[in-house]
């Protein structure tokens, strides 16, 4: 990453990261990845989506979810157990479903044209007049990569700060 500009740094390869920096990298962007946990992240266990966002992932990203769900492969409730005495059930409204999170973030990160993809710790985003820079850590040492626009979609702010 050195000391070029990207057209656009994105924060997080979660489902919103990854689809910002597809979005962006279609349209011709030089768009870097920077996520704490590398992308693909590895995750233990499942993630539950809603119908809703199901459909925009297989919008958006073209992937058959039906490759990624595992068992219970819909919800409807949730039961959580606070005690042995107590626990607490959560209508959700409308239908769920559970997918294999590491599954679909490979998925994911496979149908982006991103340039470069980076594990680093991001601290905090600068703006200048001219770029933004963010300040993160890499290995234990400082790294500062800078673009003209960064959306943070790390889920800490989940902004988009586009240089002054």
């Amino acid at each position: 990453m050195g000391d070029k500009l990207w057209d656009l740094i994105v924060v997080g390869s979660g489902p919103a990261g990854l689809a910002a920096a597809r979005a962006a990298g279609e349209r011709g962007l030089d768009v870097a990845l920077l996520d704490r946990s590398g992308a693909p992240r590895s995750r233990l266990g499942s993630g539950v989506m809603s119908s809703f966002a199901a459909g925009l992932v297989t919008d958006l990203f073209g992937l058959d979810l039906s490759e990624m769900l595992i068992e219970p492969r819909e919800l409807r409730g949730l039961r959580l157990h606070l005690s042995p005495k107590h626990s607490y059930e959560v209508g959700l409204g409308q239908q769920a479903h559970v997918v294999d999170r590491s599954k679909m973030e490979s998925s994911l990160l496979r149908a982006c044209t991103v340039t470069h993809v980076r594990r680093c710790e991001v601290g905090e985003l600068l703006e200048g007049p001219h770029e933004v820079r963010v300040r993160g850590v890499v290995e234990g040492r400082p790294f500062t990569p800078r673009a003209r626009y960064v959306i943070d979609a790390s889920g800490r702010e989940s902004v988009g700060l586009p240089a002054r």
